[in-house]
Order: structure tokens, then sequence, then C-alpha cells
């Protein structure tokens, strides 16, 4: 398991450019991080995000630490196996198509009381 942060962000930094992410250019710490984040998920990369200046403060700004399983397992000491690790994002779908087909509450029928 890393100690700190710093441990963290430098093991990551080791693994390559697919788990960690510099920009170096000013941005602003409202809109442009996250907008960053999104463009880079829209190409299917979760990297370690590390922002060198932001506007209005002097420390770096990181984000995204726990993007990919394999960085999840970094920080806890423990190796991923992605092949093993299904995507849970599927799971709540499937069960509302199961529910609505077992004539369980769905929403769209769902009449107020008013």
């Amino acid at each position: 398991m890393n100690k700190d942060l710093r441990t963290f962000l430098a093991e990551a930094r080791q693994m390559g450019p697919e788990y960690f992410a510099t920009v170096s250019r000013p941005v602003d710490p409202i809109y442009e991080p996250c907008v960053i984040q999104q463009k880079l998920a829209a190409q299917d990369d979760y990297p370690v995000i590390r922002f060198e200046k932001v506007n209005g403060s002097e420390l770096p700004l990181v984000t995204n630490l726990f993007g990919k399983y394999e960085l999840l397992g970094l920080a806890l000491g423990v190796r991923s196996r992605p092949a093993q690790i299904r995507d849970p994002r599927p799971l709540p779908r499937a069960r509302r198509q199961a529910g609505a087909d077992q004539g369980g509450f769905n929403a769209r029928t769902r009449r107020s009381s008013r």
C-alpha cells in the first residue's frame, strides 16, 4: 500500500502516459479541469491528471485518482485483474428491464395520487 499521495502519484507516473497525464498550461479551476477530464473520458482514457498551474492557487490540482481499476489497485497495494472485473454500469439497466418485465415498478407508468 502507498504511504502517501506523493508516492502514489510517483508510481502512477512510472506506469506511463496511459495512467498519468500532466497539464502544464494555466487552467481556470472552475470548469477547465472537468472539461479536460470529460474529453479524455470520451476517448475512453481515464488517467490521473495533474494540473501544474491553477489560476488563483499556488498548489497543483490532481484529479481522477481512481479512474482505472489498476490505479485503485495501486493505491490499495493489490494487483488488479481487469479481466475478472465486470463493468458495473450495465447492471442497473438490466435490473430496470427485469423489473418492468415482471410487473415491477416502472417510473413511466406511475401515476400521481394528487
